[in-house]
Order: structure tokens, then C-alpha cells, then sequence
């Protein structure tokens, strides 16, 4: 998480994430993936491997660097795979919270996979709660912290020391 800090600074007001309708820049990366982290940081307390269950989209990316940020361990649950094969997957991975979008279990139970059957097992988070219990001023905050704040502190307050040899991500073959 620290080298994706020094990145994002170094990027500035540049755009990282494009999308079909948007794009965004380092700075509002950096105060979403930050006031993510702060907000997932007492939910997320004592659990190490987090599973997470999202598009390829702005909000995945956010959500990554917000988990690696606290020192999380992320796996990026393959959601073509049923949900019988997913509660598979993350029992390996001694998971107990998958990090989601309703909207996105909804669509996808539309297409036949009824997601929400993990609920029985894991607890599932939906990120448009969390966005929601977090205030405007708390986005905008980070943001502006991040564009005046020197790199070395912002990488003390909001980043998890960690080893290089520890675990960043779990990831599920598909062969």
C-alpha cells in the first residue's frame, strides 16, 4: 500500500481509473481509498483474509488498496463460479467477511446465481452501506489531506506496516 502511496502523490490531479463513463484521479482515489479504510478498519478488526466480491471497476480498485492499506489480506472471489463453489473458496481461505455491491448480488441473481445464500455462512458487507455512513465532508477531507499532506506522514497514519513476505492477496485458479 505504501508504494501505491508514493504513486498516487507522485501522479497528483492526474486520472489512474477510466471507466466507460468516468474517470478519476489520483487525489479522489486516494481520499475514497482512505476514508474507506478508516470506515472498514473497526468492522474488518481481527480478521486477516478478506474476500471480496466486485466488478473490474473504480469501486474494486478502491476497495483493494482500502484493504491493503490496513494490512489485509484481499481474495477477489471469482463471482462465474456458483455461490456453492465461492463458499468453497473462501472457507479455504478462512474468510468470514466478503465485501460486496447489492446491486451487483442483485444482477447478478437475475443471471442465476442467487449470491445472497452466502449470507448463511459468511458475513457480507455491501459497499453502498458503508459509502453511505460516510459523511460527504469525510470524502472531501481526505482528498484535500492527501493533496497537502507530505507522503511520509500520510504512509504513518493511514498505512499498516507489513513485510514483504507477507501474504497480499489469495487468489482462485479457474483450471
Amino acid at each position: 500500500a505504501a508504494s501505491w502511496l508514493y504513486t498516487a502523490k507522485k501522479i497528483g490531479s492526474g486520472p489512474v481509473v477510466f471507466s466507460a463513463d468516468s474517470q478519476m484521479s489520483s487525489y479522489k482515489l486516494l481520499g475514497l481509498t482512505t476514508a474507506f479504510s478508516k470506515k472498514l478498519k473497526p468492522i474488518l478488526k481481527g480478521e486477516q483474509n478478506i474476500g471480496l466480491m466486485l466488478p473490474t471497476s473504480g469501486a474494486g480498485i478502491n476497495i483493494n488498496f482500502a484493504l491493503w492499506m490496513l494490512g489485509k489480506t484481499n481474495s477477489n472471489l471469482n463471482f462465474t463460479n456458483p455461490p456453492d463453489v465461492i463458499e468453497i473458496c473462501a472457507t479455504r481461505a478462512d474468510i468470514k467477511t466478503i465485501l460486496s455491491s447489492r446491486l451487483f448480488f442483485d444482477k447478478l441473481k437475475l443471471k442465476g446465481n442467487d449470491f445472497y445464500t452466502l449470507q448463511n455462512k459468511f458475513r457480507i458487507l455491501f459497499m453502498e452501506d458503508i459509502a453511505a455512513s460516510v459523511p460527504k465532508w469525510k470524502f472531501i477531507y481526505y482528498i484535500l489531506r492527501g493533496m497537502v499532506m507530505p507522503t511520509k506522514y500520510l504512509e504513518f497514519m493511514d498505512c499498516k506496516k507489513v513485510n514483504l513476505s507477507d501474504v497480499a492477496m489469495i487468489m482462485f485458479g479457474s483450471g
